[in-house]
């Protein structure tokens, strides 16, 4: 149990910094493919665990608002195989992932999240904003600043679920299409290319890596205009040991150039 959520959250953080860096693995890329279905596995194995770790009974509060986030989000996702509307949900899809791969939005639902499990895993949650009424000189029912506070709990965490899941699941709906080319050179840097197609564009993405290591970073971005240049093979893409050289069809002109490569050990002046 503890190894499937070790395994949830360091895809989850691959899966958050891969529109910024890509690992690498004995000079080949992991593919985003491949990050979700580690992310997926990870997280059956999770509910799986906790299944098997309960007492029988009903479902508790937290466990519907999770079932309520996950069912609604894969029901909103189901629209993408409708005729005509899932043209459109790809389109608001792929604009609703870029805006999630920032860690900012990432961070405000996970604590969200965790917020919400932490108050529906109390039987007695704690009483807040109980003031005397004015009125009867009262204070109000306990019972209904409780059931007040589960019921905004339930629906922040259902929300974040369903985020989460619609981001996880659309993700992995668009990583399926990656195209990826990779140029490695022994003695030196390494070039990656992810070509992305949304509809009629799309985008190549190229990370470079300093010689020796595991990480490769950003670089530039070239838009993609109803061309499929790393899917037929028609590009150059080499690494040498000071820089990369790039070259294909974009659809806009052509694309020809060449990217010198972080150095891990920067040569001393003059060399």
């Amino acid at each position: 149990m503890a190894l499937a959520v070790a395994v949830v959250i360091t895809a989850g953080i691959l899966a958050a910094a891969s529109s910024q860096s890509m690992l690498l693995f004995r000079a080949e890329a992991v593919s985003r493919s491949v990050v979700f279905v580690a992310f997926l596995a990870a997280g059956i194995a999770v509910a799986g665990g906790h299944l098997l770790s309960r007492r029988g009974g009903r479902l508790r509060d937290g466990e519907w608002a999770v079932v309520r986030g996950v069912v609604a989000s894969l029901a909103l996702l189901s629209l993408l195989g409708v005729p005509l509307v899932g043209f459109f949900v790809v389109l608001l899809l792929y604009g609703f992932v870029e805006a999630m791969g920032s860690p900012i939005p990432l961070v405000l639902v996970t604590v969200g999240i965790a917020a919400g499990g932490a108050v529906l895993q109390r039987g007695e949650p704690p009483i807040v904003g109980c003031q005397t009424n004015a009125l009867t000189d009262r204070r109000p029912r306990p019972w209904a600043a409780r059931r007040g506070i589960r019921w905004a709990a339930s629906t922040l965490l259902t929300a974040g679920v369903m985020t989460l899941t619609a981001w996880v699941v659309g993700w992995g709906f668009l990583a399926a299409d990656d195209d990826l080319v990779v140029a490695h050179n022994a003695d030196g840097c390494t070039a990656v290319v992810r070509q992305v197609a949304v509809c009629f564009s799309g985008e190549a993405v190229l990370y470079v890596a300093a010689p020796g290591s595991a990480v490769a970073h950003r670089r530039t971005t070239y838009p993609l205009e109803e061309v499929s240049p790393f899917g037929t093979g028609h590009y150059v893409l080499e690494a040498g040991e000071r820089e990369v050289r790039i070259a294909f069809d974009d659809g806009l002109g052509g694309i020809d150039e060449v990217v010198p490569c972080p150095m891990k050990h920067p040569p001393p002046p003059g060399a």
